[in-house]
């Protein structure tokens, strides 16, 4: 499974900065369990839980997408999901 990726997103990996409590702020806001966002990001739900308590840093290749993930609404990350589970 590949991570979702935004044409906006800027795909270098090294340009991105990551931050455990970022991540967690951005799952609430979007109303994601652990799982759905695991989902959207293309990882496990341990994965992402493992990520916001700092415990691991995701691999270069989630990067992108965990940067989408900022830029994205409520309705776009249902819908995702939903396009996703056809």
């Amino acid at each position: 499974m590949t991570a979702p990726r935004s044409e906006a997103v800027d795909e270098n990996p090294a340009k991105f900065r990551f931050s455990a409590k970022s991540l967690a702020s951005q799952r609430r806001r979007l109303g994601l369990s652990s799982v759905q966002c695991g989902l959207l990001l293309g990882a496990s739900d341990q994965s992402v839980h493992n990520w916001e308590q700092g415990k691991t840093r995701p691999l270069a290749r989630h990067m992108p997408a965990i940067a989408a993930l900022r830029a994205m609404s409520k309705k776009d990350a249902v819908a995702r999901l939903e396009s996703m589970q056809r």
